[in-house]
């Protein structure tokens, strides 16, 4: 998934360019010859999803590109909810002294986890499910009441 090398070849089957894939990055920003530029923050738009594909995940680079437009913002909504019910958790739950991991803790390196770069990417499907439960365990320990409209209802699914 991440070590996809790409090579390029002139009319004349001429070495050209060759990348090995040692960077590492499942969908690299590539300039408009298709090479990786080796940055990271680049648009969408300039990403290459080839790895997806040849992975066999999914069947071309669009579906590959919507999958994950749609994993980050279903990761946007709970998060959205969830910093909401932490922000109502007394702060007495957050002592990282008591010799206890509370509720709220776990929510919280929850949100952390679900924050790291690629984490909706690479498991939507673990993502979803953290959140989903981190919010459940708050609104049942603390009483909390559900602060967004966004579904709390699984989007995603493995068969």
């Amino acid at each position: 998934c991440h070590g996809s090398p790409r090579t390029e070849n002139d009319a004349a089957g001429n070495l050209v360019f060759r990348d090995t894939g040692h960077r590492f990055a499942a969908t690299p920003c590539v300039n408009a010859a298709g090479r990786p530029t080796g940055q990271t923050d680049c648009p969408d738009t300039q990403r290459d999803y080839r790895t997806c594909t040849g992975s066999g995940c999914h069947g071309n680079q669009e579906i590959a590109r919507a999958a994950r437009s749609r994993a980050e913002a279903r990761t946007t909504q709970l998060l959205t909810e969830l910093v909401a019910l932490l922000a109502k958790v007394p702060p007495k739950e957050f002592d990282a002294n008591d010799g206890r991991t509370s509720a709220g803790e776990g929510a919280r390196y929850n949100r952390e986890l679900a924050l790291m770069e690629g984490a909706s990417l690479h498991n939507p499907f673990l993502i979803e499910k953290l959140l989903l439960a981190s919010i459940a365990e708050l609104k049942k320990v603390y009483g909390l009441a559900q602060a967004t409209d966004v579904s709390l209802e699984p989007l995603f699914a493995r068969n």
